[in-house]
């Protein structure tokens, strides 16, 4: 049996080697958003899944965006309040 880094080592291979795919907003998750709402999310690295049209959706509702912070792995992430730059 393949080790967990070994396994996770040739997925992230595997979707790196793919193109990036723009997954289109769902009218649920639109008609679920809120302004002050809280939605979480996050910003890809490598071949990681691209949310920011989740997020884009989520602060034209008014909603507030949370991304993930990782001082070590050790200790718990958290979760800190991301507004978008400016135009």
């Amino acid at each position: 049996m393949t080790g967990k880094s070994e396994l996770r080592a040739s997925l992230r291979a595997a979707r790196e080697a793919r193109p990036p795919v723009e997954i289109p907003v769902p009218s649920a998750f639109l008609a679920w958003l809120k302004p002050g709402l809280t939605v979480a999310s996050y910003v890809p690295f490598g071949g990681e899944a691209d949310p920011s049209p989740f997020a884009r959706a989520a602060v034209d509702a008014g909603c507030v965006i949370a991304l993930p912070h990782v001082v070590r792995r050790s200790l718990p992430m958290r979760f800190l309040s991301w507004k978008p730059r400016r135009r």
